[in-house]
């Protein structure tokens, strides 16, 4: 999760009766056929069907300004960004001020990481009066992947002036203080991170959902909410909630359950579709900073607070002693391509040769997924050393990294693993990062054993990777 989040409410009969009007199916009657298909495709959630009838009917009737924009936004509904671009630019150049025209396209741009482009349309917005309290929010948002963290903070607390209880900004700006350090009020703001999206609480039947009261010899549920990553870094709470007398149980990915059980006072985890004895309490991993009254200060940073086997068969490799006099080095370059920030914080693997062409050091790659095939496409002299040919549960990555003497990785939860391990942890985050990592500093108050390596600039790998060559000469030297 970033530091600004977009979002686009669009109803498909709101759009219909509002821009096209009610005659919009019997209006064209060659294409009608194509245009109820698609409209109930639209509906459903088809995005993709959606867009080939609506594209179909546009051919029957190319000046159709109506169903040009219609497959725009099907498009963008489907994440074909750049696709509904076209669409939508041309629907704007016959109607400049429209507002939903508008609305869709600068989203588009926020999703293809266009934000002075998306900046434009919201301002636009503004200007003419087709702007709400949530144009606000998405300009602020749009500044803020600028790195325009002031500006983006006075549209945040502009929308709120107007609508105080707006519950996408009151987000956004909790997101912002955040990236900004101000942990405290930020918690308060990241608490409606559910709500804003207009996604249900999750609730257990015959328990209460805990909000500080003491826990003795209670049984409290910790679920997580978001990905593996976030899991890794607020699963440390486990151990507060024990050290007050609870039973703690852990619902995660069936992934982390064995290293999750390594945290003092686990009793369970995993999928647990049934908790031995019952639950008194539940809360997300997610809520409980702010149940902690977490400051910068107080962050629980005392690691490792996972362990793991350390004699996975995986390892074998990295225990031949005849590399001993070499630094050992793991590499993640690219994270899951479906996580909404991928085209920012992933990397491709050729952009490591400096790294990997280094005699000093022996790589190890801890990459799976598609991306790992990009080993394919080096010179065999600087091909790292493939540790797994498919995804393992993390206890078996954890194994591998507790032999390496450095892990290096993007912006992914392999990095939250190697920091909860305390292995030595080289973080790559882009220009505009995660709130986590919040703004200029070259260590992480979460992990100890993490340094930071930021873009200058936006998109600038290159210069990350000079920097990360220089600290290895560092390393290196060190005897």
């Amino acid at each position: 999760m970033t530091s600004g989040w977009f979002w686009l409410k669009l109803d498909i009969l709101e759009f219909i009766f509002r821009v096209f009007g009610e005659g919009l199916l019997v209006s064209y009657i060659p294409i009608n056929g194509f245009l109820k298909n698609a409209n109930a495709a639209f509906e459903a959630g088809a995005f993709h069907d959606a867009a080939i009838y609506y594209q179909a009917a546009l051919e029957l009737d190319p000046d159709n300004i109506d169903v040009c924009a219609q497959l725009g936004i099907a498009l963008a509904r489907g994440n074909e960004f750049e696709r509904a671009q076209e669409f939508l630019i041309k629907a704007l150049d016959s109607r400049p001020n429209n507002a939903i025209f508008l609305n869709v396209l600068a989203f588009t741009y926020g999703q293809t990481g266009n934000f002075q482009e998306a900046e434009v349309c919201y301002r636009k917005l503004l200007r003419f009066g087709g702007g709400d309290d949530l144009t606000l929010s998405n300009l602020g948002s749009s500044l803020n992947e600028m790195g325009r963290f002031d500006e983006a903070e006075r549209m945040f607390r502009t929308s709120l002036r107007r609508q105080p209880d707006h519950a996408v900004s009151r987000y956004n700006l909790g997101l912002l203080e955040l990236l900004k350090g101000n942990l405290e009020q930020g918690w308060q703001g990241f608490e409606l991170r559910n709500f804003a999206k207009g996604i249900a609480e999750k609730k257990f039947p015959d328990a209460v959902r805990w909000q500080g009261e003491p826990v003795d010899g209670r049984i409290v549920l910790l679920y997580a909410e978001q990905g593996l990553g976030d899991t890794i870094q607020f699963a440390r709470y486990a151990i507060l909630l024990a050290a007050r007398g609870a039973h703690v149980v852990i619902q995660c990915d069936a992934a982390l359950a064995d290293l999750m059980m390594t945290i003092d006072g686990v009793s369970q985890a995993g999928e647990l579709t049934e908790v031995l004895g019952g639950i008194d309490f539940y809360i997300s991993l997610l809520s409980l900073p702010l149940l902690f009254d977490t400051s910068v200060t107080s962050i629980p940073d005392k690691c490792p607070y996972l362990t793991c086997s350390p004699d996975i068969p995986d390892a074998a490799l990295l225990i031949d002693k005849s590399r001993d006099t070499k630094l050992r080095v793991g590499l993640v370059w690219a994270g899951n391509p479906k996580h909404q920030s991928d085209r920012t914080r992933s990397m491709k693997l050729k952009m490591f040769e400096p790294v990997l062409s280094r005699a000093e050091i022996d790589v190890y790659s801890l990459q799976v997924g598609d991306s790992a095939a990009e080993i394919d496409l080096l010179k065999e002299s600087v091909r790292p050393n493939i540790m797994f040919q498919e995804k393992r549960p993390l206890n078996e990555v954890a194994s591998v990294m507790k032999h390496l003497d450095l892990v290096i990785s993007v912006d992914t939860s392999l990095s939250h693993l190697a920091g909860a391990l305390g292995v030595q942890v080289w973080t790559l985050i882009s220009f505009y990062p995660d709130w986590r990592w919040m703004l200029e500093r070259t260590d992480s108050p979460w992990y100890p054993s993490m340094r930071l390596f930021r873009q200058p600039v936006i998109g600038d790998w290159n210069a990350v990777i000079q920097e990360v060559g220089d600290a290895l000469d560092e390393l290196i030297l060190i005897p």
